[in-house]
């Protein structure tokens, strides 16, 4: 088995922030330790960077420090899109959405996300990418948990901007990427236990109420993509 250089791009999911400079393993970690227990001899570089959106990878995928990293990698794998939405959420509490920064901000995305994969594709052809689809972090308002009736409603429109960008990633794959359907594996916790998956329902102060996945989730969202991989890196 040949030795494999992973690069990790993406937002704060990728670098397994919680909130403020509290962080988790997060899946990128797991998912490194996985190809290694698999026998893989492997390298891991994370250029995550908390709070980026589309546009940020976009910028950054233009710097050449940056391509260099792009080009010696095996393996890239890509969060990117819910800062495009997320930074129109009410802080704290992400109980209500700007709708006009909603709407700008998933525009941005769906002009970005083809430059982003072109750029990819044309710094390293060879590589497999693997993007992650953007999940919903809210339970449906019949499961209100934890207190949070501010929540009643909040899936359903967070879902009309995410539907947007997850229908961006999966209708221009054409073969260019695979994908980690993360958006449909966070789903079958949206019945109530949402909290299970995503911090905005785990038990705590109201202060620190996020949308990031909880350890349980980073680890759910590795072995996502160790199965999209499977066999491709061989």
């Amino acid at each position: 088995m040949r030795d494999i250089m992973y690069l990790a791009l993406g937002d704060s999911i990728a670098t397994g922030t919680l909130h403020n400079f509290a962080r988790v393993t997060s899946y990128t970690e797991y998912l490194y330790h996985m190809l290694r227990r698999r026998g893989r001899r492997t390298r891991m570089v994370s250029l995550a960077r908390d709070g980026d959106t589309s546009r940020e990878l976009l910028h950054r995928l233009g710097q050449p420090w940056f391509q260099s990293w792009v080009r010696r990698a095996d393996l890239i794998t890509v969060s990117i899109g819910g800062n495009n939405v997320m930074r129109a959420a009410s802080i704290p509490g992400f109980t209500s959405v700007r709708v006009p920064q909603a709407e700008a901000g998933v525009g941005v995305f769906c002009s970005d996300w083809d430059k982003i994969i072109e750029r990819l594709r044309t710094l390293n052809s060879g590589c497999t990418l693997v993007v992650m689809t953007v999940y919903n972090p809210y339970n449906h308002s019949r499961y209100l948990v934890g207190g949070y009736g501010a929540d009643r409603g909040m899936r359903e429109l967070t879902e009309r901007y995410l539907s947007r960008i997850n229908g961006v990633i999966e209708s221009q794959c054409r073969g260019r990427y695979e994908i980690a359907d993360i958006h449909a594996l966070f789903d079958r916790f949206a019945h109530g236990e949402m909290g299970r998956v995503a911090n905005l329902y785990s038990p705590g102060l109201y202060l620190l109420r996020n949308p990031h996945p909880t350890v349980y989730g980073h680890r759910l969202i590795a072995r996502a993509h160790a199965n999209a991989i499977e066999g491709l890196l061989d």
